[in-house]
């Protein structure tokens, strides 16, 4: 239980250094509850049906979020790293923005 006690956290931690410039405008709390809720079912996981279980939310729950935000960049015509071109987003659905599927 001690490896995913220290995974766990720390993948969150790098994850927040590295995707917080994406959060702006989030509310703090929000953030926190997301991150409460991944960490407290992984606790969960380990404590009621073992390691190798708790290895698949640890590691399954990221890589699922990363392969959707893939293919919805894709979808939108969007760098899935840089977010480019951003004017869409700057303007909340003004005519910048690309249409799904084209």
């Amino acid at each position: 239980m001690l490896p995913e006690i220290i995974v766990a956290p720390l993948l969150t931690i790098i994850a927040s250094f590295v995707f917080r410039r994406f959060a702006r405008g989030v509310p703090v709390w929000k953030r926190a509850a997301k991150w409460a809720v991944y960490l407290g079912v992984g606790g969960l996981v380990t404590l009621q049906v073992g390691r190798p279980w708790s290895l698949v939310w640890i590691w399954g729950v990221p890589a699922l979020a990363v392969a959707l935000h893939v293919f919805g960049c894709a979808r939108l015509g969007l760098h899935p790293l840089t977010a480019e071109p951003r004017t869409w987003r700057r303007e909340a659905g003004g005519e910048d923005r690309p249409k799904a599927g084209s």
